[in-house]
């Protein structure tokens, strides 16, 4: 099982187009980026391997999943994400850098991976050691495997891999406008592009138990890229690169190779360390000496886009990612919730950090729609995604605005808070949408929410002097909070044997949605946002 002599690309992978694409899972164990905004580059990981990086936006994948494979003396194949067993390690507290070791359950050997972003480049770095504890005087085989799914498409992506002339290698992969590029700090022994589940190397390596294939290029369509690393080193260097150009996506790694992990490193922390000094020391509250808060507090920060100040996104994750289905653009968290943003800057406003919230707060007021309200969620440029409308998502902005006044942040919101309010007071207090279940009524959820936005766009705005805003929205909110227990609890619950008194999460559907025969209190609604795979049968008793 000896590696092979180094062997030049060459030709187009067969296969075409590949397997439909898919993500990463969503149970993420860390994500990170650089704490400024000149780094661009956003990365995830679960299951002891990298999966989505963003680039250049916070809600743009660029990158299925990025994994190592180690081939032993009898030709078994063990995957990073299945076979081994991973721990993960923050480098230091506070500070999104990660240390993932990876062990074979045989003790046989063990990968070490150190993973940041690059403070002064498009580019994510990787540490890496392989140790070998075999007495065995057969080698392993360390192998590469790059996924990429630019611009948030697992379809129409180009991959390609070549020795430069300086006999540097390189993998890349491009779609429209946005490449990466692949190198390490030791050049690869062997390389090849291919289709997912046709040409691609895992495909090769488990198929032929070595590395057979070659292929020069690959695409369009659902690409993957194999290298073979060299572990006569015993350290090395790996590097994720992006650009608007393969050259400009070559350069911003050769910069970052030359700059080494230790420095990369270095100042990666240091940004990071300085952001959480200027943050409340709650350390004395926890019981942990801070930890949990100082990496929460972090971890919140990362979701912020770098060209959009205080775009928040829900998540950088797709959620059930594994069944989601990548051949067109997806929303999945990655997009910017009202909701979530709200609870982004209270949480991050708590901690200390009083920018980032007044980001925010401006970053709603450009996306606010004419009619006074924000749309259900919406890229970073404020295009909507989903269509559906949300009332609580139309009073957060509101409590944060009321908030942030309050704090002295902000000079006077009422312009935007009244024509927010004013569109509470004509839609509500039945929701189109509840939260979770999108679905119609009175909800709890929601009109807590709303009676409170409406008393603190009270405060801001029916005081105002000159000022006709059509409505008193503390009496509206009054008048809305009397009714609650009327509109939303019952008495003929079945949630629980011999306790049929409770508040339904959605209520009093009218009689157009439900049928005048059907008695409310015998309404199923399906649950929504479930994986096809739970089918119809999944519902949800609103009494």
């Amino acid at each position: 099982m000896m590696a092979t002599a180094r062997s030049t690309p060459q030709g187009h992978a067969p296969g075409a187009p590949g397997l439909p694409p898919n993500w990463a899972s969503a149970r993420k164990t860390g994500v990170g980026t650089a704490r400024n905004n000149h780094s661009r580059v956003w990365f995830t990981l679960a299951d002891g391997i990298v999966t989505e990086c963003y680039y250049p936006r916070v809600d743009t994948p660029d990158l299925r999943d990025l994994q190592f494979l180690v081939l032993d003396p009898q030709g078994k194949v063990l995957e990073e994400r299945r076979d081994l067993r991973t721990r993960l390690h923050w480098i230091e507290e506070g500070v999104p850098a990660y240390r993932i070791v990876s062990d074979d359950p045989e003790g046989r050997f063990s990968l070490i991976k150190e993973i940041c972003t690059d403070p002064e480049g498009d580019t994510l770095l990787i540490r890496l050691r392989f140790t070998q504890r075999s007495e065995s005087n057969d080698p392993y085989r360390l192998f590469l495997l790059v996924a990429p799914q630019i611009g948030n498409h697992g379809m129409s992506n180009r991959a390609s891999c070549e020795y430069a002339p300086d006999g540097r290698s390189w993998c890349a992969a491009c779609r429209e406008g946005i490449h990466i590029a692949v190198t390490g700090s030791v050049p690869f022994q062997r390389m090849s592009a291919g289709y997912v589940g046709a040409s691609d190397g895992w495909q090769d390596l488990h198929h032929h138990r070595d590395m057979r294939w070659t292929f020069a290029k690959a695409g369009p369509g659902h690409v993957a890229l194999m290298a073979e690393m060299d572990i006569a080193e015993p350290e090395q260097t790996l590097v994720l690169a992006f650009g608007t150009s393969q050259k400009d996506a070559r350069e911003q790694g050769l910069r970052s190779l030359q700059r080494s992990f230790p420095e990369v490193l270095s100042e990666y922390c240091r940004e990071w360390l300085a952001y959480q000094t200027g943050l409340h020391d709650l350390s004395h509250a926890s019981h942990d000496g801070g930890r949990l808060y100082r990496r929460s507090a972090a971890i919140l920060r990362c979701h912020f886009d770098k060209e959009e100040p205080g775009a928040g996104v829900a998540s950088l994750s797709l959620p059930w990612g594994e069944q989601s289905d990548a051949t067109s653009a997806q929303g999945g968290y990655h997009l910017v919730w009202p909701r979530d943003l709200y609870h982004l800057s209270m949480g991050l406003l708590a901690a200390g950090d009083r920018e980032t919230p007044v980001q925010s707060w401006h970053y709603l007021q450009r996306r606010q729609n004419a009619d006074g309200s924000w749309s259900q969620n919406f890229w970073v440029d404020g295009t909507p995604y989903w269509q559906g409308l949300q009332l609580d998502e139309v009073a957060y902005p509101i409590l944060l605005a009321w908030r942030l006044f309050q704090e002295g942040l902000i000079p006077d919101p009422s312009d935007t808070v009244h024509r927010a309010a004013d569109f509470l007071v004509s839609q509500g207090p039945v929701t189109p949408q509840d939260r979770w279940e999108e679905n119609r009524g009175y909800s709890p959820q929601t009109l807590a929410v709303v009676v409170t936005a409406l008393r603190a766009a009270s405060q801001l705005c029916d005081s105002k002097k000159g000022k006709a805003w059509g409505c008193n929205y503390h009496q509206v909110a009054d008048s809305w909070d009397q009714h609650i227990e009327e509109w939303t609890f019952t008495h003929c619950g079945q949630l629980l044997p011999g306790r049929p008194d409770h508040y339904e999460r959605i209520a009093q559907i009218p009689v157009i949605d439900t049928g005048e025969h059907l008695p409310e209190c015998r309404i199923f609604l399906p649950i929504r946002n479930l994986p096809a795979s739970y089918g119809q049968d999944w519902c949800m008793s609103i009494c």
